[in-house]
């Protein structure tokens, strides 16, 4: 009997270095959030936030590639009660990457331009 394997959903986010202006890509777990994409910035066990993540954060226009679709993005950082509502999706993607320390977590709200 073969055992089946699901493969979580990947997003393939590209983003521009903040200091030499090179693109980057990284692939990353995501969830919708009906017309959005929320992904998670996380750095497993270090304490300070990955480099996509202070890329976007200096040049929120990203590229995001599902399924060979490419199209491009604004990336946002939620808070107050718009980070309460995507949380309980952030907190269950942070528990599907690896040794990751919960206080670190940031949920980032990708939201496509058309």
């Amino acid at each position: 009997m073969l055992m089946e394997i699901k493969a979580e959903p990947l997003l393939f986010l590209k983003t521009w270095d903040r200091y030499s202006g090179e693109p980057t890509i990284n692939p990353v777990l995501y969830r919708e959030y009906g017309e959005q994409f929320i992904i998670v910035a996380s750095n497993e066990t270090e304490s300070y936030k990955p480099d996509w993540y202070l890329n976007l954060k200096e040049e929120p226009i990203v590229e995001i590639e599902i399924d060979g679709r490419v199209r491009f993005a604004v990336a946002s950082t939620p808070c107050g009660t718009d980070r309460l509502k995507i949380w309980p999706i952030v907190e269950a993607l942070s528990l599907e990457i690896e040794r990751h320390h919960p206080r670190n977590v940031t949920g980032v709200l990708l939201t496509p331009m058309e």
